[in-house]
């Protein structure tokens, strides 16, 4: 069982259902949920999808396997009560994905387009936000670096077009991956950080 907690319009949730996962989606925006469940209907999926806040999240305790929270933590006010939640509900020994920012320029230039909060965060503030909880950090993920930044400044310049957007994206990011081949120091644009429930 796995949970997306914000999970937008389900692309995430129906594609790991396909590969056989039982997913479960969740998003605070009405409307991208009633476009994930019509998008579930017509691929007749059996993701459930609800219109719920990660703050309060309609599920009991030690329910998810895994939980995936992807470019939301950056959006909400609140982080440390998210991350409590997303504990709660992770079973023991179950891993909790998270994909933040870093607290990279270009996020705080287009900081207020893309509705953020904060930033992003360094290693050191995602370490203190989940010290509450009987999390271990497991490995931490530079994703994007060079190949990436230029990858998402492409994508980014066809905002005009939501159809070139979609089209370019899997392009853009297979281009991205081969950052994994740089060896560089440079603050990444994201990361990718998996964490255990102990």
């Amino acid at each position: 069982k796995v949970l997306d907690a914000g999970c937008g319009i389900g692309l995430l949730s129906l594609y790991l259902a396909i590969k056989g996962f039982e997913m479960y989606g969740v998003n605070l925006i009405k409307e991208k949920v009633d476009a994930a469940k019509r998008i579930n209907q017509k691929l007749d999926l059996k993701v459930n999808f609800k219109c719920a806040s990660i703050l309060d999240l309609p599920f009991e305790d030690d329910k998810f396997d895994s939980v995936i929270c992807s470019e939301v933590l950056e959006h909400i006010e609140d982080d440390q009560k998210a991350i409590q939640e997303l504990y709660r509900v992770l079973k023991r020994e179950g891993l909790l994905i998270l994909t933040v920012p870093s607290k990279d320029s270009i996020w705080e230039r287009n900081r207020d387009s893309f509705g953020h909060v904060r930033t992003g965060y360094s290693v050191n503030e995602i370490e203190r936000l989940v010290m509450a909880t009987e999390m271990e950090i497991v490995k931490v993920i530079n994703a994007m670096n060079f190949f990436g930044r230029i990858a998402w400044r492409v994508n980014r310049a066809f905002l005009f077009s939501k159809v070139l957007v979609t089209i370019s994206f899997f392009p853009l990011y297979f281009l991205s991956l081969f950052d994994n081949l740089l060896n560089t120091k440079r603050i990444p644009v994201s990361y990718i950080v998996i964490l255990q429930k102990k």
